[in-house]
């Protein structure tokens, strides 16, 4: 029975005065005055606190990398230089162009764990091709190229073949990583295969360009800035954009509204091996070699870092591919406060991993603590847990002489409960009042016996 709505007789009162009032001429302009004044200054404070949390859970990512930088700062007591604050965005290039493929993946909902090989791999082909035709550009090329194609058989499995994205670019992770490593060894003898530094177009172009900077800006940074413009405005402003948030949030509705869901997962696997061979030639214009078994490990798990820092949903269809930037820059901002703390580098991993799993964590957990007061959480749970095993009847009885208190059940519980209410007003309509279904079978046929013997005229049948 739906709970009858308590009518206030004092608010019937003022309704009733009000309209006399208005019928009248008479009004009471000072205290209306001072409550349109308070009413007005309420709506200004929630309109405040309303674009506040608006600002907050769409930019939060802005305000984490400020307090980061800030406690960095105070670490190093005022010792960071100009110089130092604009390595910040030098050192965030390589993992900042992987993100950025990273957050497209995990938008669509999957995870790319080979990204970190896929720069080793790329890496070594790359400086192959710079060693014997010189020339800048077609490393460039070859770069991008090949780190495209990595990526492409990625998302061929993934997308067309349909295989679980974890498995696929887990398995991806060692074979690119086992064939660069095994191509130097057979091919070089090496362990480390580095640039021919000697060569014009290292020292013209791969120099200046990797460690020069435009107005104390470092150009790989500004590469950087540039590289998330762009995918910002196609993740916003194009169709392409929104069809990858739309497989994110809801695969079924999208491919139901015309969206190519498969091509749309090989694009996303495909553009992030494109962004990981830039960021090969990236990485050889700032250091001029490639050791395949370090250059880029761990990277898998620091651009997925960055990406989740960045405000960017683990659950797919959410974030903001500007955040990545951001996250890029805190994580390596945090990389610089371990190293100021003179933390072992050994236990530098563990300390990046707990930043991790604990950007995971309150990204999950806060949605459900957003607007909600603790105490009425506690009360909740509490209530819940002090009705569970109760049945129904008891709980509404207990309403009933509480008052106002409430009945807290699953709702398999109540389906259960449900049930056994019909089946015991089905009992107790056969029934009819008799103490057994055998007394009210007798009864009814003797109803029956002497209605037809009304209908014949005659007097009814004795028991």
């Amino acid at each position: 029975m739906a709970k009858k709505e308590f009518k206030n007789p004092i608010d019937g009162m003022k309704k009733l005065f009000t309209k006399k009032s208005a019928a009248t001429g008479e009004f009471i302009e000072n205290d209306s005055a001072q409550e349109n004044g308070k009413s007005h200054g309420k709506i200004e404070l929630m309109s405040v606190k309303k674009v506040a949390g608006k600002i907050w859970s769409g930019y939060n990512f802005v305000f984490i990398f400020l307090v980061i930088f800030v406690i960095w700062l105070i670490i190093t007591s005022g010792a960071t230089t100009w110089n130092g604050v604009t390595n910040v965005l030098r050192h965030s290039t390589i993992i900042g162009m992987m993100a950025i493929g990273m957050g497209f993946v995990i938008i669509t909902g999957g995870i790319d764990l080979s990204v970190g090989s896929n720069l080793a791999l790329t890496g070594i082909i790359s400086v192959q091709v710079f060693n014997d035709t010189g020339n800048a550009f077609a490393t460039f090329v070859v770069a991008v190229l090949f780190g495209t194609m990595l990526g492409l058989f990625n998302g061929l499995l993934i997308g067309k073949a349909k295989m679980p994205a974890f498995i696929v670019t887990l398995a991806t992770m060692l074979i690119y990583r086992s064939i660069a490593q095994y191509y130097l060894r057979a091919s070089m003898g090496e362990s480390i295969f580095s640039m021919d530094r000697n060569a014009e177009a290292f020292q013209s172009m791969f120099r200046e360009f990797g460690n020069g900077d435009l107005l104390t800006i470092p150009w790989v940074g500004i590469i950087l800035i540039a590289v998330t413009l762009i995918f910002v405005f196609v993740s916003n402003r194009t169709k392409y954009g929104k069809s990858v948030y739309a497989v994110g949030s809801n695969e079924k509705a999208a491919y139901l509204s015309g969206v190519k869901v498969e091509w749309v997962r090989v694009s996303v696997y495909t553009i992030t091996g494109a962004l990981v061979g830039f960021a090969a030639f990236l990485w050889l214009s700032m250091y001029g070699s490639v050791d395949p078994a370090t250059i880029g490990k761990n990277n898998e798990m620091y651009a997925i870092a960055a990406v989740v820092i960045g405000g960017i949903s683990m659950a797919g269809g959410k974030g903001k591919i500007l955040g990545v930037l951001f996250g890029a820059m805190s994580y390596t901002v945090i990389d610089k406060i371990i190293a100021a703390l003179g933390v072992d580098s050994l236990i530098n991993d563990t300390i990046k991993g707990a930043i991790l799993l604990a950007a995971v964590f309150l990204q999950l957990v806060g949605p459900m603590l957003r607007g909600v007061k603790l105490g009425e959480q506690i009360k909740e749970i509490t209530s819940k847990w002090l009705s569970f095993g109760k049945s129904k009847k008891a709980l509404l009885a207990e309403g009933a002489d509480g008052g106002d208190a409430e009945v807290a059940t699953g709702s398999s519980d109540d389906a259960v409960t449900e049930a056994e209410e019909a089946a015991e007003r089905a009992v107790e309509e056969v029934l009819d009042g008799h103490d057994s279904p055998e007394a009210a079978a007798k009864a009814a046929e003797t109803a029956e016996r002497a209605d037809a013997a009304a209908e014949r005229g005659e007097n009814p049948p004795e028991e």
